[in-house]
């Protein structure tokens, strides 16, 4: 996972950086969204598609597509 927006202890272990980055969007969304937001959506992206899990990956791709003002470094082409 080098290079990944997974936080550091979870790097190579992918299922507990899904159920880390799952915590962090309930975290980000009961907050009111903002960069953590953009920051959790992009994880679980990331370690979906990791997982081989393209389909679950989309929806959080999606919106994190959509999000105004995400970080351009967070945008998916």
């Amino acid at each position: 996972l080098g290079g990944s927006p997974a936080e550091e202890e979870y790097r190579g272990d992918l299922a507990a950086a899904r159920a880390a980055a799952e915590r962090a969007l309930g975290a980000a969304r009961a907050a009111g969204g903002g960069a953590a937001l953009a920051d959790a959506l992009l994880a679980l992206g990331v370690v979906h598609t990791l997982r081989d899990e393209v389909r679950a990956a989309a929806p959080y791709l999606r919106e994190l597509g959509a999000l105004p003002g995400a970080p351009a470094a967070h945008r998916v082409r």
